[in-house]
């Protein structure tokens, strides 16, 4: 995992600071370092250790070595006759199989690493070859004889690229840092900013907070011709839509699962660096542990994040997976004061606004994977969105229980929901009822709820600037009552801010994050199950996946009916919020947040609990990264 830039510009003799720019994401890639430019008559040119170049044409990258750590695989990579040039960040999973059927077309290989072989796949195969990767990646590849570029990112958008586009120019990123430094906006993108507040995130919208800057989709390329700096329109490979159901028995599902998930957890092992784990105590981070274990992988390190009030500690859970596979285990307990000095590192490395302070306690996780000289992390994102373990989900269950006309299943649902959310039976059902009301009145009642509980944020402002989303999208489509179909949007639109989230935490201490449940494979798979596979007529969630890890995970973490996840010490925390930068005078605040009444709420921070402190959260990270932002305004 590492961190690239590359920019192309029709700007004659104009002066690019790399060595600046390139600077404000080493952290991404500490190891080595490197640089190629050239203009439309040169050849190309090494730039190594130049503060400055005046070539129109510029690759960068900084490398965290994982793979193959000799200098030979150091980026950027050039085949063997010069025609091609590339940068790339994350893993290839498969590339000893992708190298061993380059093998036997005649390809030859100079180095151990997937950096070669995915070069290789791209000369062998073009864009075809995304189809044949498994991976995490984003890269962007030039052709010289050609004279274009062409970029792509992963199928979920594990790893980021940022584009940037004027008239005379492009820009590829990892992150905005070095965007922004070279642009230096004046103003955030206001219906980003609205979106922000609202949900925390905009990172379903190919649109960033600064004007300009576009996030290339997951699943997706571009090219590039650099004759016309002509962006070609973006085309999608990967497409979650065309994974179809499929006549499934139950036990050959399971087995399946069982298979699949375990070839994910070996190939995500594969490095030349130490790894480790995390774990929560959860269904799906234990079941990575525990599978490492059951391949074989005995120097087991797991990393823990534990919260100071014992009510929402998952200790407990973590310890029996622990001695189920001799773990060493490490325990992060964030102080207040720790919090108090670092949170504006925090919002600094993330670079876009971030929902909630659980992202704090992630931040300092990574801190402690580095510091015991791990510098890979399995962890079990995407889980969740691939085997329907969110709210949502099981609302979405009891609703069409409700609507068939099974009362006795919609009850079980209920006290299942119960125990695994730790909601009354009270409350389940006036949420279900609101969720069941037609959009456009839960869209007025998500917008009266939303200025009551933060009086601070001009809703009708944000409503001006083109915001629509008061209301959960989660159900209100009509023509679709299909689990499936909402595990494909929260794939879409909430899964890539997490993702994000996990990324530039890990890469603030330059640790590579993987997440063996986010492959092709396993998406096909668990997409083509029925419904009824991941949350059975008992209720219990993820049925199909707890039934595959039998004999593998302890039976107690299986039987696991509540889910917690990374629950923050928000009252403990909230202090935090003060010492932030968020500028000075009225003008901060103008557009979409009131000072007075932001400064009000924010006096009594240590009270507020739940959604409102999430609103008053996002609206402080938002002002905190326009401070941060040289400037920009709303």
């Amino acid at each position: 995992m590492c961190g690239l830039l590359a920019r192309f510009s029709r700007k004659q003799n104009y002066s690019f600071p790399l060595a600046k720019l390139a600077g404000l994401i080493e952290h991404r890639g500490p190891d080595a370092s490197g640089a190629v430019g050239w203009n439309d008559s040169s050849d190309i040119r090494d730039l190594a250790g130049l503060e400055s170049t005046d070539m129109d044409h510029v690759l960068c990258h900084k490398r965290l070595s994982i793979i193959d750590l000799h200098d030979a695989s150091d980026q950027p990579f050039q085949s063997e006759d010069g025609r091609f040039h590339l940068v790339y960040n994350g893993e290839i999973y498969n590339y000893v199989e992708l190298r061993d059927a380059l093998q036997g077309k005649g390809v030859q290989f100079r180095t151990s690493g997937d950096t070669e072989v995915l070069l290789n796949c791209w000369r062998e195969w073009g864009p075809a070859c995304l189809a044949r990767l498994e991976g995490m990646f984003a890269f962007v590849i030039y052709d010289r004889e050609k004279d274009c570029i062409f970029a792509a990112r992963d199928p979920f958008g594990i790893k980021p690229l940022l584009v940037y586009r004027s008239d005379d120019e492009i820009i590829f990123s990892s992150e905005l840092a070095p965007i922004v430094e070279w642009i230096k906006p004046d103003r955030f993108d206001p219906l980003s900013a609205a979106y922000s507040l609202r949900w925390g995130m905009n990172d379903g919208d190919r649109k960033t907070i600064i004007p300009g800057v576009e996030r290339l989709p997951p699943g997706s390329f571009v090219s590039l011709e650099l004759e016309t700096l002509s962006l070609s329109e973006t085309e999608s490979y990967f497409d979650l839509d065309r994974i179809e159901k499929r006549d499934w028995q139950y036990g050959e599902a399971v087995e399946a699962l069982r298979t699949c998930f375990l070839e994910s957890v070996e190939r995500h092992m594969r490095s030349d660096a130490p790894i480790g784990f995390a774990l929560s105590g959860g269904i799906d981070s234990s079941a990575i542990v525990c599978a490492a274990h059951y391949l074989g992988h005995r120097d087991i390190k797991t990393f823990s994040y534990l919260p100071q009030d014992e009510r929402i500690s998952e200790k407990r859970w973590i310890d029996i997976v622990a001695r189920h596979v001799g773990a060493e285990t490490h325990f992060i307990r964030p102080a207040t004061g720790a919090v108090l000095e670092n949170l504006e590192h925090v919002v600094r490395h993330q670079g876009e606004p971030f929902a909630s302070l659980s992202i704090y306690a992630q931040y300092e996780v990574y801190g402690e994977v580095a510091r015991q000289g791990v510098k890979v992390l399995l962890s079990g994102q995407g889980a969740d969105e691939l085997l329907a373990g969110y709210i949502s989900y099981y609302q979405l269950a009891m609703a069409n229980a409700l609507k068939r006309g099974d009362v006795s299943i919609f009850m079980r649902y209920v006290r299942h929901f119960s125990a695994r959310f730790g909601i009354s039976n009270g409350a389940i059902l006036r949420n279900l009822a609101r969720s069941l009301l037609p959009y456009g009145i839960r869209q007025s009642m998500g917008k009266r709820q939303f200025s009551q509980m933060a009086p601070w944020i001009e809703a009708d402002a944000m409503q001006a600037f083109g915001m629509d989303a008061w209301a959960d999208l989660a159900l209100h489509d009509p023509t679709s009552s299909s689990i499936t179909a909402l595990l494909v949007q929260s794939i879409r639109r909430s899964l890539v801010a997490l993702l994000r989230y996990d990324d530039r935490n890990s890469m603030a201490h330059s640790v590579e994050s993987r997440v063996p449940f986010l492959t092709p494979q396993m998406a096909e798979l668990c997409l083509s199950f029925p419904d009824e596979f991941l949350i059975d007529e008992a209720g219990v969630t993820k049925k199909v996946f707890r039934d595959a890890m039998r004999g593998i995970v302890p039976d107690d973490v299986l039987a696991r009916a509540d889910k917690i996840g990374f629950a923050p010490d928000n009252r403990a925390w909230a202090p935090a919020l003060r010492t932030l930068p968020l500028g000075s005078g009225d003008t901060r605040l103008e557009g979409l947040i009131m000072g007075e009444p932001l400064e009000s709420a924010l006096d009594h921070a240590e009270s507020k609990e739940g959604t409102q402190l999430a609103f008053l959260w996002r609206s402080i990270n938002l002002l905190a990264l326009r401070q941060n932002m040289i400037g920009a305004t709303l």
